[in-house]
């Protein structure tokens, strides 16, 4: 089976200031119109306020499914302005592969650069500061369970360019990690 997707948007950003505590995040991105490159830690240029559970080997590039928004929207309306896409620290922003239809180990083509599904992604609780919505964090991880909308890492497998206009991708066969359905579902 392919997955074919059009990418609605590359997203990576320096780091900058989260209130009201002051920690360092990496949470504000901006979007790129133009290439960018994937290097063994993510893509190149976008930074990570706590590098033990942001970016990495395992986790270079993130994708949250544009779709979700909608959900997060009418769940917390206070802040259905501010929930668009690239809002939740994600780099790739495209609709149609979600936590539904995308597979730990599935492999995908971006442009030049080839990604693996490599985990689900925990959401932070640094998403309830961002939007200072105090149980966002635990809505997008209780969604994880009963509907998915926490999105996925992935490793890069290929370390070159990314930014072109579709994301395609064959699913690889390659064996569930677990017998259990979550987010990056691993029940083939």
């Amino acid at each position: 089976m392919k997955l074919i997707s059009k990418i609605d948007h590359v997203y990576a950003g320096g780091l900058a200031v989260l209130h009201p505590e002051g920690q360092q995040t990496g949470i504000y991105k901006q979007r790129h119109t133009s290439p960018v490159r994937v290097a063994l830690h993510g893509i190149v240029g976008d930074q990570h306020g706590d590098r033990r559970v942001h970016g990495g080997p395992e986790k270079a590039v993130h994708q949250y499914a544009a779709q979700n928004y909608e959900r997060l929207a009418q769940a917390f309306p206070d802040s259905a302005a501010e929930l668009k896409a690239g809002s939740l620290g994600e780099n790739i922003s495209a609709v149609g592969l979600s936590e539904l239809n995308v597979h730990i180990g599935d492999v995908f083509q971006v442009g030049s650069a080839i990604l693996q599904v490599s985990q689900p992604r925990s959401p932070c609780w640094k998403i309830n500061h961002r939007f200072d919505a105090e149980h966002m964090s635990m809505f997008v991880a209780k969604q994880r369970i009963t509907g998915c909308t926490t999105g996925f890492s992935s490793r890069a497998i290929s370390k070159k360019g990314l930014g072109s206009n579709f994301w395609s991708g064959t699913l690889n066969g390659f064996p569930s990690t677990s017998s259990g359905r979550c987010s990056c579902r691993t029940d083939r």
